[in-house]
Parts: structure tokens; C-alpha cells; sequence
């Protein structure tokens, strides 16, 4: 067990505790990215995949706004990296073959590499059919979700705080990236709840 010491109303315990630390403070804006981007990887490709892989017609008037120069699927391989290196930095890049489900993947793979793989099969698919289009997005979207397990299980056994930051970040960007927008779906229900909250809660007066 990790020493314990108190300090005002402050509780601080050693790094076998899972409680939050303020050394966990620098990290957990990287959790947050963590989990939006996982989203994000699953709804930019599937945004991608629904657009042609050109650049925009009309290019923005200053140079530095690259974004607005970028095609979907630019973006979402800009969004892949940025969530590889995230999983690095929060060693949660698990071997295929320890994530549920996964086990029927390519041998000697770790997460990363098969999700390069999955978006690779993806760019391909763009120029055969519809078909194969929405069977590379069901297996990304089936790499996503058992990863997102893993990585929920590891950060809440490393420190409450980073779990939090995370499941924030997945929360937001899967309802930003909603992978069916359509009536009933979780997206959809949360945000119905918050608009009507919104109109039940009034802030208190001074």
C-alpha cells in the first residue's frame, strides 16, 4: 500500500494509489485529447469516406489557415496521428491480440498497426463500392470500441483523474462525431436532455 499523508484538505498518497494528484494535472488535458480523438479517428473517416479525396476547390484567402485546405480524408489521417502519438505518451498502444475481440486480427500487431492497416483498407475501399466502404468502417469502428475498453481499464487503474479527463473527452467527441446522428441515438438523446435541462435550470441570483 502507498503512504498516506494529509496536508490542509488535501490528500496525497504514493503512485500505487488511484486517487488524483496534482501530477496528474499536466496529463489530463492529453487524457481529454486521448479520448477525443478516438472518436474523432472513427467519425473523420467515416465524414471522409462519404466525400471525394480532393482538395477544396476554392482555397482560403490566407495561407495560414491549412485546415480549410485540407480534404476530409487529409484531416481525418492528420487526426490518426495525432491519436497514435496520444497512445504512446499514455502507453495504451495494447498487442491486437489482448483487445476483446480482436484475437482473429493479423498476428504480431499491436493496436496501432491495425488501425493503419483498417484506414489503409479504408482509402482503398473509397474507389470500389459502397459495400466495401461500410465493411473497412464496421472493422475500424470494431477496433475502436475494444480499444476504448482497454484504455478506460488501464487509466482507471493508474489514477482517477486521468480516467475522468478521458471519458470527458470520449463523451464530447462521440457526440460531436456521432456515428449514427440518427433519432434515438445516444448522441441524440444527450443532447435532447441537456437542451431540456437548459430550460429547467435557471442560475441563482446574487
Amino acid at each position: 500500500m502507498g503512504e498516506e499523508s494529509s496536508t490542509s484538505n488535501t490528500i496525497v498518497r504514493s503512485s500505487t494509489s488511484a486517487l488524483t494528484t496534482d501530477q496528474d494535472a499536466p496529463n489530463s488535458t492529453s487524457a481529454m485529447r486521448l479520448g477525443w480523438t478516438l472518436a474523432q479517428v472513427g467519425g473523420r473517416y467515416r465524414q471522409g469516406a462519404q466525400s471525394r479525396p480532393t482538395l477544396a476547390n476554392n482555397l482560403p484567402t490566407f495561407v495560414l489557415t491549412v485546415s480549410e485546405e485540407r480534404s476530409e480524408l487529409e484531416l481525418a489521417i492528420q487526426t490518426e496521428t495525432a491519436f497514435r502519438a496520444l497512445t504512446q505518451q499514455f502507453n495504451v498502444d495494447f498487442a491486437l491480440r489482448d483487445l476483446t475481440g480482436m484475437s482473429s486480427g493479423p498476428a504480431n500487431l499491436d493496436a496501432s498497426g491495425y488501425l493503419r492497416v483498417l484506414t489503409e483498407q479504408i482509402l482503398e475501399s473509397i474507389k470500389e463500392s459502397d459495400s466495401a466502404v461500410k465493411l473497412s468502417l464496421t472493422r475500424l469502428q470494431s477496433l475502436l470500441w475494444a480499444w476504448n475498453e482497454a484504455i478506460e481499464d488501464r487509466l482507471h487503474g493508474r489514477s482517477l483523474g486521468l480516467h475522468a479527463a478521458y471519458e470527458l473527452g470520449l463523451c464530447l467527441g462521440e457526440v460531436w462525431w456521432s456515428r449514427d446522428p440518427g433519432p434515438g441515438t445516444f448522441a441524440v438523446r444527450l443532447l435532447d436532455a441537456l437542451a431540456e435541462l437548459a430550460t429547467e435550470v435557471r442560475p441563482a441570483r446574487p
